[in-house]
């Protein structure tokens, strides 16, 4: 299930890489939480700037019937291939793939085994077949053979959403008079940095458990010149961002590959 946390490493994620697609005048670290003064003071004296991403306050939930949320399982490490009645097997065995055989038959595979001792457990499974090596020869009330190799995924069910106020911050040092006499210059890109990687595109940000984080109702921004006298400005950038309240079960195998027929 996602949390707050995800969703800061998502926008921080995304002002990264608008900052090496669009370099700014001066170098700029992104980061989550919130810095103090001291590490602050560091980055601005080393001619860098600095951005960071926050929670603010609290957040809104809201609670409905579970519905599930298609997730993509990931391809099978494992191939099969038919010729005759023989069945051979390539790739890498690994745990949550089956092997099936015409849909009577599903053979387990797990982390460690040989392709060898993969072709073991289907013939052991499968009366009258016989392996030798990473194939199985099966008998001939088998035919017509249909083998196919799946992956199971969990299915992970949305209970409910959360939207949180999420401010983006920039702290910029005041550029020397023989660069600019605008003294938010850096300021003021790093801010026009910061909406091209939250506004631009379709407002989504992927997060670890499969699902997305969605920028929701608007943004705002102030400013705080005070720290001025300190060679610091700051901008805050808040967005509103929801992100689903999940579940995850296991389930039976949802994905098939290399399904092989013959007649």
């Amino acid at each position: 299930m996602a949390d707050t946390s995800d969703v800061e490493h998502a926008l921080v994620v995304a002002v990264q890489t608008q900052l090496v697609a669009t370099p700014l005048g001066i170098p700029f670290s992104v980061s989550r939480g919130w810095p103090t003064g001291p590490i602050a003071r560091e980055i601005i004296d080393n001619g860098s700037g600095l951005i960071t991403v926050f929670p603010v306050g609290s957040r809104d939930g809201t609670i409905f019937w579970p519905r599930p949320i298609v997730i993509p399982p990931p391809a099978p490490s494992m191939a099969v291939s038919v010729s005759g009645a023989t069945v051979t097997f390539s790739g890498v065995p690994a745990s949550g793939q089956f092997v099936s055989v015409n849909a009577a038959y599903s053979i387990p595979v797990s982390n460690g085994q040989t392709l060898s001792q993969v072709a073991q457990s289907v013939a052991a499974e499968v009366p009258g077949a016989s392996a030798g090596g990473s194939s199985v020869t099966m008998p001939p009330g088998m035919i017509p053979l249909t083998v196919v190799v799946v992956q199971s995924a969990p299915v992970v069910r949305e209970i409910g959403r959360y939207d949180g106020l999420m401010r983006i911050t920039i702290w910029a040092p005041v550029p020397p008079a023989s660069v600019s006499s605008n003294a938010s210059l850096y300021r003021d890109q790093a801010g026009a940095l910061v909406d091209q990687a939250i506004l631009s595109g379709n407002w989504r940000f992927p997060l670890p458990d499969g699902t997305v984080a969605t920028l929701w109702r608007g943004f705002r921004y102030s400013y705080d010149d005070r720290p001025q006298q300190t060679g610091i400005l700051r901008r805050d950038q808040h967005y509103t961002v929801q992100f689903p309240v999940t579940t995850t079960e296991n389930t039976p195998p949802l994905a098939a590959v290399d399904i092989i027929s013959t007649t």
